[in-house]
């Protein structure tokens, strides 16, 4: 198979977000994963997707892998990568009860909203998207650093809450990633977190629209 590699420069906190799109009649699976420069792989993209929350200042390798290998030789792919910066972003605490569509607590475009998650609970927010916009959201470490193991869902749109998206560990550690999703319907949409398992704790989620 293929493996092709990105060297990108981050500063702590920096969320970097890429997509690999295989180009057409291309064989190519694609996987995502990137290292750390002096380390080791620590993270995996699925379906050629991958968004890393950079925990200190370092370069990383962004790696790009096909799956299958079945042979030819067209393994064409179009690879789009964004850097976002956190304190660029409107911060603020959830707002409570917002434990289902009704109660949602709506959060801006791009903006990091800490959240506490206890046995049961669940933390809705919706998202307005236009036709063509683009949605990226993670789960990550929140104000006490503690791991806590999320769940994060992406349904809709309103009326309807249809899952589209859905991820446990795809963040760093037991956090969660969904992605970057394309609005191909303009409408409300809800961002769902919550706990796998019965340990609760802070976390922050992190939401980015284009």
């Amino acid at each position: 198979g293929i493996s092709r590699f990105y060297r990108v420069s981050l500063n702590a906190n920096d969320v970097f977000s890429a997509t690999v799109t295989p180009a057409e009649g291309s064989l190519l699976a694609p996987q995502i994963g990137w290292l750390q420069v002096g380390g080791f792989q620590t993270g995996v993209g699925a379906n050629g997707q991958l968004v890393l929350s950079a925990g200190q200042a370092a370069d990383y390798i962004i790696v790009v892998r096909d799956l299958v290998a079945g042979g030819g030789d067209n393994y064409g792919f179009t690879f789009d990568a964004q850097v976002y910066a956190l304190d660029e972003l409107e911060e603020r605490d959830e707002v409570e009860p917002n434990d289902d569509v009704e109660s949602a607590d709506s959060v801006a475009a791009s903006s990091r909203v800490h959240g506490l998650l206890e046995e049961g609970d669940e933390d809705w927010f919706p998202v307005t998207l236009e036709v063509g916009q683009t949605l990226t959201a993670v789960t990550t470490f929140g104000r006490s650093q503690a791991s806590v193991d999320t769940i994060l869902e992406l349904l809709g749109p309103a009326p309807d809450a249809v899952r589209l998206r859905y991820d446990d560990d795809g963040g760093d550690g037991a956090f969660s990633n969904i992605g970057t999703f394309a609005a191909e319907e303009a409408g409300t949409y809800f961002l769902k977190v919550s706990l796998f398992g019965n340990r609760g704790g802070d976390y922050s989620l992190l939401v980015f629209i284009e």
